[in-house]
């Protein structure tokens, strides 16, 4: 008796085990902030809406930070953008903005703004290696859907608050997409993304995406690219968890019979 209890408890967490393993392989993954390398697809539906958040530093020293700006209307230069990514994928971004700023400056005009920029020499240096280098998604440009009509974008951007007003220079904003395209499309913002101000004599924000909040998506977020096999090993852990519960099932039964 106490073998045939032992026998189906370690069958019992033999199922527990391959359930837990199927919810693992078969959850997508999603991007988080501090997207680094590739800016993330959103899968809009028709006359859906997508809301993202965005990091934006300022590519004009000497000016003030934006007190509005408009919608983007190019990217940065390939050194700003791998810089960008470069500092991203350490957390420098988050971590040390200012040193991030520094460098944004220092890739647009070759000056130093700053005397003490040695996080920012790091990054510059990154924005050198070809592995920093943006590799944009394959798939539709905000930028080209908005000057094509199938896109609309508000956005919002505010200074960063812990700084002073008046020496501003990156901020955090709110862009809404909406998709006005008739039919689902993918879109995604380029890293290093340029919005305009409104006042010409104020900076411009080179910017990146760094949370998607909420999307009326086909898929909100892509998902980890080896998505075939994932998709496979859930199937075959699927497939096993039914015969195992169907075997345990059979058992118990027999058991209860005797």
């Amino acid at each position: 008796m106490r073998s045939t209890i032992t026998r189906v408890g370690m069958l019992f967490g033999l199922v527990a085990g391959l359930f837990l393993g199927l919810l693992a392989y078969s959850a997508p993954a999603v991007a988080a902030s501090g997207l680094a390398h590739e800016s993330p697809v959103l899968n809009i539906r028709a006359g859906g809406k997508a809301t993202i958040k965005v990091r934006g530093f300022c590519m004009d020293p000497g000016k003030l930070f934006p007190t509005g700006v408009n919608t983007p209307d190019g990217v940065a230069d390939d050194a700003i953008r791998a810089g960008l990514n470069y500092a991203i994928d350490k957390g420098y971004d988050q971590k040390d903005p200012l040193q991030t700023q520094l460098a944004v400056w220092y890739l647009q005009t070759g000056n130093w703004e700053k005397p003490d920029h040695a996080l920012a020499d790091e990054i510059v240096a990154g924005a050198k290696d070809a592995a920093n280098k943006v590799v944009d998604p394959n798939s539709t440009s905000l930028l080209d859907a908005m000057k094509d009509g199938r896109a609309k974008v508000t956005i919002t951007f505010t200074p960063d608050p812990s700084v002073k007003p008046n020496e501003a220079y990156f901020g955090d904003g709110e862009l809404i997409v909406e998709n006005t395209s008739g039919k689902d499309l993918a879109f995604y913002l380029p890293n290093g993304a340029i919005f305009p101000p409104t006042n010409p004599s104020h900076q411009r924000l080179t910017s990146y995406v760094t949370q998607v909040v909420q999307a009326d998506t086909v898929q909100e977020m892509p998902v980890s690219g080896n998505a075939t096999g994932d998709l496979l090993l859930g199937t075959l852990l699927a497939f096993s968890l039914a015969v195992l519960t169907a075997g345990l099932l059979l058992r118990s039964r027999r058991l209860a019979l005797r």
